[in-house]
């Protein structure tokens, strides 16, 4: 015999432990599982492929998406694809795992997130899929969204932008994921539909707020600095009625690092919302802005918290 013969067999060996542990308590396998970095490390892969073939227990399934992840094999790529889809081929029929539909949407969720860490081209037209598939779990449609801006394939851009500008999408929930991951995605192309949200006028109750949080974040992340529609759009958020956006348009214009935006930012440190008033003394000071802070420590006008939040940023300097 061999040494491939022999390594086959000993491969087999652990293989066959792991699913003879099945009877163990969960936390007991997950431990198994996690030895196997160490002891087999070239060969995790193999090892968790063959098992996940049979693997019952939503929980086992995670915890082995989440080790093969960290392996960032592209052999596992496909194999992950096939449970996400709810195409897992097992003995004797329906997967065992769709049984409990909540338990598997969890499962699937966390697979395409496994499948967003790997970051393997192979897996963008599957997560598309199911990202555009409107009759799908909102929770797995918007782990698509992210999982495809982590991977980072311009091909996924402009089915994001669509369904980011898509008004009669049901969940805002799936359009704030598609703008998070156009964020992601660095993709210029991205600004103008964004940039759209933050146009629109909603109510301060609506779910759209939420919306508007991750577009301007996404603007920012794009360096929408650059871009004279989006600095507009951004100093319309200042003024809008939720103070979460006027925080985020507040600290995306800070993160742009450019100094000549400071006055726009000055009237925001008298804003009435706390948080959104210091975050503006914050974002001046970033900016480069002492002076300007210097002279708002003169106008007896300025809210208390303003004031401290000043002296607190000098003393940090020291």
């Amino acid at each position: 015999m061999d040494y491939e013969e022999l390594r086959q067999k000993e491969l087999d060996k652990i293989i066959e432990r792991i699913i003879s542990e099945r009877e163990f308590p969960v936390s007991q396998r997950l431990k198994s599982l996690d030895s196997l970095e160490i002891t087999v490390a070239g060969s995790v892969s193999y090892i968790l492929l063959e098992v996940l073939k049979t693997e019952v227990d939503p929980n086992v399934v995670i915890h082995i998406s989440n080790i093969l992840a960290r392996t960032g094999d592209e052999e596992v790529v496909m194999p992950l694809v096939d449970i996400a889809l709810g195409n897992r081929e097992v003995h004797g029929g329906e997967d065992p795992l769709k049984e409990n539909k909540q338990q598997y949407e969890k499962v699937r969720c966390a697979i395409i997130k496994s499948l967003g860490r790997l970051k393997d081209e192979k897996a963008v037209i599957p997560l598309m899929y199911m990202l555009n598939d409107r009759n799908e779990n909102y929770k797995v449609r918007l782990n698509a969204a992210e999982a495809l801006g982590r991977i980072g394939d311009t091909y996924a851009v402009n089915p994001l932008i669509n369904l980011v500008a898509d008004e009669k999408e049901d969940s805002i929930y799936v359009r704030e994921s598609a703008a998070r991951a156009l964020g992601m995605l660095g993709d210029v192309r991205a600004i103008k539909p964004l940039v759209k949200i933050l146009e629109s006028k909603r109510g301060i109750f609506d779910k759209f707020t939420f919306l508007k949080e991750r577009a301007i974040e996404a603007i920012a992340k794009l360096g929408g600095g650059s871009d004279r529609d989006a600095i507009k759009a951004l100093k319309e958020s200042l003024i809008d009625e939720a103070p979460s956006v006027r925080l985020s348009a507040v600290e995306a214009i800070s993160s742009m690092g450019d100094s000549s935006l400071i006055p726009i930012l000055i009237p925001m440190v008298y804003d009435e919302e706390e948080d959104v008033s210091r975050e503006s003394v914050r974002a001046i000071y970033s900016l480069e802005g002492h002076l300007e802070l210097e002279k708002l420590l003169k106008d007896d006008r300025l809210p208390g918290w303003s004031r401290d939040e000043i002296e607190t940023v000098y003393n940090e300097e020291e």
